[in-house]
């Protein structure tokens, strides 16, 4: 029985432990975990499930009481924190106390009027010079501020205020105020505001002129340019505001430029005329621009600045890009194509042919001209066979065969652009006189002077003057090498009743009669200035009546003076057909010519007679072929060079067809009407010129003496190879001197051959030195 009541009690027990533990379990799946939010300073009313705080503690100043298995929170909670806790029931909460927060933004030296929830400040402090009061429950800031900082203080009412004190601020713009856009584009803007003493500035729309195209959002001026024809402006006016209170206000100036255009002033073509100044043209555009262009305008045209000018040298089609470049607002380039079309100027043929009478046999020459610069091309028509064109040069020798009559051409002018101009050409032919008879003729060899650097002149040459019978007029020129002018004295001889051929002596301008004086012109003769050739001569013709002596003084168109010393001789007897007259030294006699001869200077002709110079030799009578007739003979004289051995002859005679010239040293016979020749050695030679026409010839005969002096003929003519070889002998001299002193044992020889060197060549100067040879007191 003991044994049923212990299994009695174990079941009993076990039930109950199965109760309790079942209830555990219950009370255990009911526990949870709670946040709670607390501002300090303000009350609480939270609760939860729990009869007591088994762990953690609750913020101070908040409570709790149990009421109905409950836990009721209760107080106002005076610190910050987070608070954890545990109850009985196994609940579990987390308690967060904050504060409330608040800012204020004040500036050094500017009055605050802030306020906020409380009675009291607990903790923290204020800027200096700042006070609080308190009114209805609220704190009020006054005061100004005066050193900047931040502060944080706390209140009773549970804020945690920061007070930010910064210095005084300024604002302003840095962004540019105007702004350039081409017209259709789209513009933004956004003005960059500089804020000295604050972080931060706020920017409004203040005003704005004409600019409805423009919207401003977020800080940002933004639109689309409207189409403008020139530039157009439009204003905008932006407030800039800092916390402070402080404003700055930016009016932006907004430039709408057109599309850059060239002004239709300027034109795309222009025609212009080769050398003739151009109008000038004038460069514009719609905006400002400077001016450049690509492609060549015509030679002589240029651009300068904003203008177009010159004279075209060229002419064609010359085709450019103008270009405009902008200088205001969004870089731009108008171009324009200009089309420049220059006409060739117009040609006319600036040169005159010759006209005027040419005789057969004579060469006709001439030389056409235009004023074009290019030049032309050239081409003959309706001309005679013998008329040739060749590079621009119309020549031709006139045919025996062709009769008296006019010749005429037609010459034509084509240019390069087209142009045909053409000119008529004519001159009259006349048959050439024939010899009737074959005349006597008398030369005379005339000197052409030149200087030297001393200024003394000396013979360079010789013209031969031959005089013909049958009236021909002959130039006579005396010549200056330099054109200096100069004062030249000359004689000629004439025989009373003897008749003078006209002569033409030279270019001249005036003559007078010096001697005798008082005298104003010569018994039977004619002194003129005319015209030969077209340039005025003097010229001597007549038959010289009465004996005397003259001196006629000439002004030649080169300033030179000639003193013309006349010397007229009493008729002297003769044998027929003739006359004769004595020289100082030697007789002469003709009958049907003329015999001269004479020396040391001397000489006679059948005519008359004269003296020479020292070294000059005599001239004889002419001789001919053919019908005779009556002859005259003038001096003829021979000048010696003291320079050369060249001596020039010319035959000054018309009617000749070819002269042949014997030089009478052995060398060859030469053909011309004015040749030269170089005597090779000194001495005496005769020579002779002979004059062939279709009836006969005619013939002169004179002596040429050479008498250059050797040393100076050696130094002329033979300087370069003297001084050749001097310097041939140094390069010599110096190689064996060089040569000889790299041997020092040879040294001493070297010393005597250098002295023996320098004896020698002081003897030799001293014989260079010993003596000169002159002639006639003059050193050579």
């Amino acid at each position: 029985m003991n044994n049923k009541l212990v299994v009695t009690l174990i079941a009993v027990l076990a039930m109950f432990s199965a109760c309790v533990v079942l209830t555990s379990v219950d009370e255990q799946s009911d526990a949870a975990s709670t946040s709670f939010q607390w501002y300090v300073g303000d009350s609480v009313s939270d609760s939860m499930p729990g009869t007591s705080i088994t762990s953690g503690s609750l913020p101070s100043g908040v409570t709790a009481t149990v009421s109905s298995q409950m836990i009721l929170f209760s107080g106002v909670p005076t610190e910050a924190g987070t608070f954890n806790i545990t109850l009985n029931s196994g609940n579990t909460a987390t308690i967060t106390v904050s504060w409330r927060t608040a800012s204020f933004s004040w500036v050094v030296g500017q009055t605050v009027s802030s306020n906020m929830p409380g009675t009291s400040i607990t903790s923290g402090s204020l800027p200096s010079g700042v006070t609080t009061t308190v009114s209805s429950q609220m704190i009020l800031f006054s005061g100004a501020p005066t050193a900047s900082g931040t502060f944080t203080i706390y209140t009773d009412s549970g804020y945690m205020v920061t007070i930010t004190v910064s210095s005084a601020s300024s604002v302003s713009y840095t962004s540019p105020s105007a702004v350039d856009a081409l017209t259709g584009s789209t513009v933004s803007y956004k003005p960059t505001v500089n804020v000295s003493g604050s972080t931060f500035a706020t920017t409004t729309v203040t005003g704005k002129s004409n600019a409805t195209w423009l919207t401003f959002a977020s800080g940002t001026l933004s639109g689309t340019a409207p189409s403008v024809t020139s530039l157009t402006t439009y204003y905008y006016s932006i407030q800039a505001t800092t916390p402070g209170g402080q404003t700055a206000v930016q009016t932006v100036s907004f430039n709408v430029y057109p599309v850059a255009k060239i002004d239709t002033s300027v034109s795309t073509s222009y025609n212009l005329t080769q050398n003739t100044a151009m109008t000038s043209i004038a460069l514009s555009g719609n905006v400002s621009m400077t001016w450049g262009k690509s492609g060549d305008f015509p030679a002589g045209v240029s651009l300068s600045g904003s203008t177009i000018s010159g004279t075209p040298t060229e002419y064609g089609t010359f085709t450019i890009t103008l270009k405009g470049y902008t200088t205001a607002g969004p870089s731009q380039i108008a171009t324009k194509k200009v089309v420049f079309t220059v006409a060739e100027q117009t040609m006319t043929i600036t040169s005159t042919a010759p006209s005027g009478t040419y005789y057969t046999g004579k060469n006709y020459t001439y030389s056409p001209s235009v004023n074009l610069s290019a030049g032309c091309t050239w081409s003959l028509s309706s001309n005679p066979s013998w008329i040739v064109l060749s590079d621009g040069l119309i020549t031709g020798t006139i045919p025996a065969d062709v009769g008296e009559g006019t010749v005429e051409y037609t010459l034509t002018a084509r240019s390069a652009g087209g142009q045909v101009v053409s000119q008529t050409c004519s001159f009259q032919v006349e048959p050439q006189g024939a010899f009737t008879s074959v005349p006597t003729a008398a030369c005379v060899v005339i000197p052409v002077y030149t200087y030297g650097d001393d200024g003394n002149y000396s013979i360079l040459s010789s013209i031969i003057l031959c005089l013909q019978s049958i009236g021909s007029v002959f130039d006579v020129d005396m010549l200056d090498a330099d054109d200096a002018p100069a004062t030249y004295d000359h004689t000629l001889n004439y025989t009373v009743g003897t008749s003078v051929d006209a002569i033409l002596l030279m270019a001249s301008e005036t003559y007078e009669i010096t001697s005798p004086e008082g005298a104003s012109s010569i018994p039977g003769l004619s002194i003129t200035v005319g015209v030969q050739a077209g340039n005025p001569a003097l010229m001597i013709s007549g038959t010289p009546t009465t004996a005397g002596t003259y001196v006629v003084r000439a002004t030649c168109l080169n300033d030179d003076v000639y003193n013309f010393t006349i010397v007229i001789a009493a008729a002297s007897e003769g044998s027929p057909g003739g006359s004769s007259s004595e020289g100082s030294s030697g007789e002469g006699s003709s009958s049907g010519g003329s015999s001269n001869e004479g020396s040391s200077g001397n000489g006679s002709s059948g005519d008359s007679s004269g003296n020479g110079s020292s070294g000059n030799g005599s001239d004889s009578g002419s001789s001919g072929n053919g019908s005779s007739s009556e002859s005259d003979s003038a001096e003829a004289t021979v000048y010696n060079s003291t320079n050369t051995r060249t001596f020039r002859f010319v035959w000054t005679g018309e009617d000749a067809s070819y002269v042949m010239w014997d030089f009478g040293d052995g060398s060859e016979k030469v053909k011309g009407f004015d040749v030269r020749h170089t005597y090779k050695e000194n001495g005496t030679y005769t020579y002779t010129c002979t004059g062939v026409n279709d009836v006969g010839s005619s013939s002169c005969t004179g002596i040429i003496v050479v008498d250059v002096p050797l040393v100076k003929h050696l130094l002329t003519t033979y300087l370069f190879y003297i001084i050749l070889a001097i310097i041939v002998l140094v390069i010599i001299i110096v190689a064996v001197v060089a040569s000889r002193s790299k041997k020092k044992s040879s040294r001493s020889r070297k010393v005597s051959y250098d002295h023996s060197v320098r004896n020698s060549n002081s003897g030799k100067g001293s014989r260079s030195s010993g003596g000169s040879r002159s002639k006639g007191g003059r050193r050579y």
